[in-house]
């Protein structure tokens, strides 16, 4: 959940954006959609027909074998957080780099070029759900439920 302050009850019924990152999490997350759920998924590691079911509106980013061809492996997480803050219009691309700053602070220390592996993962997910929706172009509307 996003906020602008604590969240005191981090339950909710239906979700806004639903993160499929493997196979095994389809059927765990299906109580939590409805129509307006944005519903964005690793397209090389989910196929769309695993998801005929779902009627959420549908995100697919191929972020496993982008990630692989173009930078790491180990970014493709970062790939789909990228697509997240694109569609999303609460956190930008600035915040996220912000706090992935402090978050591996050490790691950054240690591996410095991690720190541009990840801007640049996060930097191809945005690209990648921009050219996604460019015919249609319909951000997720939860700016107005932020900290309701």
């Amino acid at each position: 959940q996003l906020g602008k302050g604590i969240i005191g009850f981090p339950k909710f019924t239906k979700a806004d954006l639903v993160l499929v990152m493997r196979d095994r999490a389809i059927h765990r997350v299906a109580e939590y959609l409805c129509d307006s759920t944005l519903y964005v998924y690793d397209s090389d590691l989910i196929m769309g027909s695993d998801l005929r079911n779902v009627s959420a509106e549908k995100l697919a980013v191929p972020a496993s074998s982008v990630a692989r061809e173009k930078l790491s492996p180990q970014v493709f997480n970062t790939v789909l957080l990228g697509a997240i803050v694109s569609e999303i219009g609460v956190l930008t691309q600035r915040d996220i780099e912000d706090a992935m700053e402090k978050h591996f602070a050490a790691k950054y220390a240690k591996k410095p070029q991690l720190r541009n592996l990840n801007k640049k993962a996060l930097e191809l997910g945005i690209r990648l759900a921009n050219e996604a929706y460019a015919p249609k172009k319909k951000k997720l509307s939860i700016l107005d439920k932020v900290g309701k």
